[in-house]
């Protein structure tokens, strides 16, 4: 056999029109088909003559990874695909061969037919191939999979039918039924691991609130600026803030049943120090510490009790219970910042209420010291970093000096226009 490069024009790429190219990739693709379909064969031919045997290797996928460097995933797929293709898809090795399907569509063939039902009737066999066949002329690897999922139901929709013992309604009464959620606190550290299985209602819901609470993405419109705001958060860290920004939402609404006599709430153990100088941790009521910025940014959530502690320890004083801008003062909130007011965030209006001056150092509950911001830059503003005031009616944010030396202030541009000069 000639060497591959015999195949390969000698023109250079650069020389090629536009045109000329765009054939020439199609005709490149086909031949890389069609050296894929060659290859299938010969390994099926090796595998069939146990020639690895003879050159000491256990099987024809360790002499491809041992003799050609293949990666084991890869030399089983491999041999998988060549030993389908010659023994009972023949059809989709003769379109592999023609250049019809990509090597990665025949593999997704190879176990969409694999994976029929063991009731599925030998005749349809052919009519699965044609099927997938016929579907990779459209749909690349990764939708061409989606077709192979249904393809019992495509081929053989009455035997699928038959086939179903269990009735959808039986399915969804036991998964109510092994439906749980546990909270385990972790050991000897702040934070803790929730775990949920969910019946089919319930997993309905979190994943919609979830698709919706996730999707919007930071993007800095400043105009003039350039500063480096955006969300580095992952998927997960996303899915975890929404679920504890709506839950603190729903305290926060004081429409939570109570226990006792008492609505939900956080109570936090703050000593007295604190308190005085704005330093120093609190306490949740389980005794878990938290930094002195976790503790303002608690204090701006939900519903909490400050107990207020001598420098031995002791309680001195309970606060006042505080449940932050609701109403009126929300909804004005809602109506002057739009979203979470952050320059370049878009997230929407369903974002927390931050005190600008802290409730805990007597900042008041009102139009003027209140700023909406997600849970991603209430917990950035808590850093210290940046400070927010309210002017115009607009909440203007200063970045520190070591993004912006001159500290100039910026507007969210996404929910406003910019101010005329």
């Amino acid at each position: 056999m000639n060497s591959a490069t015999t195949l390969l024009p000698e023109t250079e790429v650069w020389s090629r029109s536009d045109a000329e190219l765009v054939e020439d990739v199609a005709a490149t693709l086909k031949l890389r088909a069609q050296i894929d379909a060659l290859l299938l064969r010969q390994l099926a031919e090796v595998d069939s003559r146990g020639i690895p045997t003879r050159r000491g290797c256990p099987s024809t996928r360790a002499w491809l990874r041992s003799a050609h460097r293949i990666a084991p995933s890869e030399a089983s797929a491999l041999v998988r695909t060549a030993l389908s293709l010659r023994d009972d898809l023949p059809a989709v090795g003769a379109a592999l061969a023609a250049g019809e399907l990509s090597l990665a569509q025949a593999q997704v063939c190879v176990h969409a037919i694999a994976d029929l039902p063991a009731e599925t009737s030998v005749a349809k066999k052919p009519e699965a191939e044609a099927t997938m066949i016929e579907s990779a002329r459209s749909f690349d690897p990764v939708l061409l999979t989606r077709i192979g999922r249904r393809l019992a139901e495509i081929i053989d929709p009455e035997g699928v039918q038959a086939r179903d013992e269990k009735p959808d309604r039986d399915r969804e009464d036991d998964a109510y039924r092994s439906r749980e959620l546990t909270l385990s606190p972790n050991s000897g550290g702040p934070g803790g691991t929730l775990r949920a299985k969910l019946d089919a209602i319930g997993y309905a819901t979190v994943s919609a609130y979830l698709t919706a609470a996730t999707a919007p993405q930071v993007q800095f419109q400043d105009g003039s600026e350039n500063l480096d705001v955006g969300d580095t958060r992952t998927i997960g860290q996303r899915r975890h803030d929404a679920l504890i920004e709506a839950l603190r939402q729903s305290l926060a609404a004081g429409g939570l049943p109570s226990a006792g006599g008492v609505k939900p709430r956080i109570v936090i153990t703050i000593p007295w120090t604190a308190l005085r100088d704005r330093t120093g941790a609190g306490r949740l009521a389980d005794g878990i510490e938290l930094s002195p910025t976790l503790t303002r940014q608690i204090a701006d959530d939900a519903e909490i009790v400050p107990v207020w502690l001598s420098p031995t320890g002791i309680p001195v004083d309970v606060g006042r219970t505080h449940r932050l801008f609701g109403g009126r003062i929300r909804t004005a909130l809602e109506v002057r910042d739009r979203g979470c007011a952050w320059p370049g965030c878009d997230r929407p209006s369903w974002n927390q209420a931050h005190h600008i001056r802290p409730w805990l150092g007597g900042g008041k509950t009102d139009l003027n010291n209140g700023v909406l911001l997600c849970l991603f830059h209430h917990h950035e503003i808590e850093r210290g970093d940046w400070t927010v005031t309210i002017r115009g009616g607009r909440a203007w944010f200063t970045p520190p000096r070591w993004i912006d030396e001159q500290q100039k202030p910026i507007l969210n541009l996404l929910h406003h226009p910019p101010p005329r000069e």
